[in-house]
């Protein structure tokens, strides 16, 4: 049995003061032994003994907690597999931020459940927590499985599991350093790898699985188990243990950010569904080789070095993540990232056990550690899933609703449809910033001989529950209502659909548009022989079922507001999966383009789409290609802008009232909002400049860059991507893609 412990340092000597006392402690470069000193409260321990450095015993401690870190660790790990999954089916009424709070309160009980089980785990060895926390983990992923609303994912998922993670991952950590000495930092990285392997795996496999339709552990009471206070608070006065916990603090604020939002980044830039779910696979795999090679490091070159320059690489890696715009890159950030980020994880554990004065002081003392960590794991994630909507920072100054697309407010190309389709009567139902879209839209019910109302809602309601909050005024009557996304834009088939709807006499009809890579969205399956009845839907299916998705735009008759309960509620995920069951659904074929622009690459895609179908109708609102300035066709241009000479604009360009535009400027498939200007020779493509914005002489805009309000470009300045917020001004080349706050 063993009651005390000290720290291989190489021959020198290594000076620990407590209670006032200096005490020294010599271990020699070959020796295994533990010194005797003394205890926090000043007690002297007994003649020092031997650590095993291994054997038998020592091996199956580190095998048991591979895999205890395969099942705990690594599940939280593949966080951001649930996150997408749950934004596509299970919650899609919640915004991303809230979704993540199920996976950092995760992170947050784990690390913080280390106050318990640490304190337990010198008490009374790892078997009596172990054995009932498995229990109580398997239990927690049966009831997320029968999970359907927000708060039951939050208890089960978040609450339960990240408590019964805790109560295992912290004994289970402890009990390997109880046979390590000098061998400590690799035993430790050995067995903190079993999460990244089920990091590799699980996203995978969950991959197929959701998009689709006994271990004996070798864990050993081999220290005294310790009496006494269950939190040793000594423990701070030592500075080596109290600046480590503050500065780990700092790198866990960061460190699981990634794990829970790369598959989601990834599907932002372009890749594909199956490959933004491997890029946790590559992170997880990376961190596999990164734990066994800091843990093999950190004996040799010291664990306080390696700790440092991998904290150090991760932060260098998280500041290079986000203006990340090529597939190349994000793979090589999920590589690095998770190979840095493992040898932090490996080597963090050792370091703080290099604090404890004793072997049966090491649960405690990483317990008190993790339950600071854990506040890290719950405000970074929230901070950073919290920081925008899509098409910012444009909607920092509007309601995306209000944002001009083809010189409109968008939502006034869904208002202008429906009034031409004899609709009388609008609910807008608003919850962002409710004043100004109440303010900008009232001035069009003269001018469309049209009622409009706005049903405000207090805190989002999802895609169904506006509808239930509208209720006296949907289903005062028997008339069937349209519902639909304000983001959406098309060529609106509102007389030929209420057509449709009546001949049907089912209970609702939604549009459907046909895609190239129905992957990427929930697909729409027909019942056999029936070309319009919905038999089922399929998210992001992995084989071919069909190319139809939901166009975000319905007819439904008022029976359907008894199926929805005041509450956030989805359309798509809830109500409409009870009226297919009744074979009460159809879809309705949407010709011409479509596209939902609610963020910036697919708001200028949109403008393409748009600017082409009112060139194919021959729509004055184009200008004519004798114009001197079109090149390329497709040019919308607002009678109070000014165009300078010798411009090449075109083709898919938009320019907005009072806009000036200098001599010999190049524009491209870009949007020039109200007021904004481009000085002579500048070149834009690819680009939305915000309002009241200007471009200098001879500056380059392209790749996807936004503007904000009030944005100053300076003369030859070099923009490639990224988002710029507003009242910014601009002086240096942007060489990659970055948001500039």
């Amino acid at each position: 049995m063993f009651e005390t412990e000290t720290e291989k340092t190489g021959g020198r000597a290594l000076e620990h003061k407590s209670n006032g006392s200096n005490v020294n402690r010599d271990i020699e470069g070959n020796s295994q032994s533990e010194s005797s000193t003394p205890t926090p409260s000043g007690a002297t321990t007994p003649p020092k003994c031997v650590l095993p450095e291994g054997g038998l015993q020592g091996w199956l401690a580190v095998l048991a907690c591979w895999c205890i870190m395969f099942n705990t660790f690594g599940y939280i790990n593949a966080f951001g597999i649930f996150e997408v999954y749950y934004k596509s089916t299970m919650l899609p009424h919640q915004s991303q931020s809230k979704i993540a709070w199920i996976g950092s309160i995760q992170v947050f009980f784990m690390f913080s459940a280390g106050l318990v089980s640490g304190p337990l785990m010198d008490r009374y060895g790892p078997k009596p927590i172990l054995i009932p926390c498995s229990i109580l983990f398997t239990l927690s992923v049966m009831l997320t499985s029968l999970c359907r609303e927000y708060y039951q994912f939050i208890l089960a998922q978040g609450v339960l599991g990240g408590l019964a993670n805790g109560l295992t991952y912290t004994p289970a950590l402890a009990a390997v350093g109880h046979y390590f000495l000098k061998k400590r930092s690799l035993a430790m990285g050995i067995a903190s790898s079993g999460a990244s392997v089920s990091g590799a795996t699980l996203p995978i496999a969950l991959n197929r699985l959701l998009n689709r339709t006994t271990v004996g552990f070798g864990c050993s009471d081999a220290p005294k188990r310790r009496s006494g206070p269950p939190l040793l608070l000594e423990a701070w006065r030592n500075p080596a243990y109290s600046f480590q916990v503050a500065g780990t603090f700092l790198v866990m604020w960061a460190v699981f950010v990634p794990f829970f939002y790369l598959p989601g980044f990834g599907q932002s830039i372009g890749l594909s569904v199956d490959l933004s779910f491997y890029l946790l696979a590559i992170l997880n795999t990376a961190s596999l080789f990164g734990r066994l090679f800091g843990g093999t490091v950190a004996d040799r070159m010291g664990r306080i070095n390696t700790l440092s320059f991998a904290c150090l690489i991760c932060g260098i890696l998280i500041l290079c993540w986000l203006p990340i715009r090529s597939h190349g890159a994000i793979i090589a950030f999920a590589a690095l990232f998770g190979f840095f980020s493992g040898t932090v994880i490996a080597v963090f554990p050792a370091t703080i056990a290099m604090t404890a004065p004793q072997s049966n002081q090491i649960g405690s003392y990483l317990g008190m550690a993790l339950g600071v960590y854990s506040l890290a794991g719950l405000s970074a994630l929230i901070l950073v899933g919290g920081f925008g909507t899509r098409l910012r920072p444009l909607t920092l100054t509007l309601p995306k609703p209000l944002v001009e697309f083809g010189n409109r407010p968008m939502i006034l190309h869904q208002v202008e449809s429906l009034a031409a389709a004899g609709v009388t009567d609008i609910v807008l139902a608003v919850n962002y910033r409710p004043d100004i879209m109440v303010q900008a839209l009232k001035k069009y019910e003269e001018q469309y001989n049209i009622n409009i109302e706005f049903s405000v809602e207090s805190e989002p309601l999802g895609t169904a529950g506006p509808l239930k909050l509208a209720e006296k005024i949907l289903g005062k009557d028997d008339s069937p209502f349209f519902v639909l996304n304000s983001d959406v834009i098309c060529e609106y088939p509102f007389k030929q659909l209420a057509e449709f709807h009546k001949a049907h006499g089912d209970e609702g009809t939604i549009v459907v548009t046909k895609v190239d890579e129905p992957s990427k969205y929930g697909v729409v399956v027909h019942k056999p022989n029936h070309p319009s009845r919905i038999d089922r839907f399929v998210e992001k299916p992995v084989e071919f079922v069909g190319n139809r998705i939901n166009a975000g735009i319905y007819i439904l008759n008022p029976s359907v507001l008894k199926r929805i309960e005041l509450r956030p509620t989805s359309i798509e995920q809830e109500t409409f999966p009870a009226i297919v069951k009744e074979g009460q659904l159809h879809s309705f074929d949407l010709e011409g383009f479509w596209m939902d622009v609610g963020q910036p690459k697919d708001f200028l895609s949109g403008t393409c789409l748009y600017l082409t179908s009112l060139a194919k109708r021959n729509s004055k609102l184009l200008s004519p290609s004798s114009e001197p300035y079109v090149y390329g066709g497709n040019v919308m241009v607002d009678p109070s802008a000014k165009i300078g000479k010798n411009c090449r604009i075109g083709p898919n360009v938009v320019i907005g009232p009072n806009v000036v535009v200098g001599d010999g400027v190049r524009l491209q498939r870009c949007v020039l909002l109200e007021n904004s200007k481009v000085k002579d020779h500048a070149w834009v493509k690819s680009t939305i400049v915000g309002w009241n914005s200007s471009v200098g002489k001879w500056a380059r805009l392209e790749n996807v860059t936004v503007l904000g309000d009030d944005v100053t470009i300076a003369d030859e300045v070099y923009v490639n991507g990224g988002s710029i917020l507003p009242h910014k001004s601009i002086k240096q080349n942007i060489d990659v893609p970055a948001i500039i706050m």
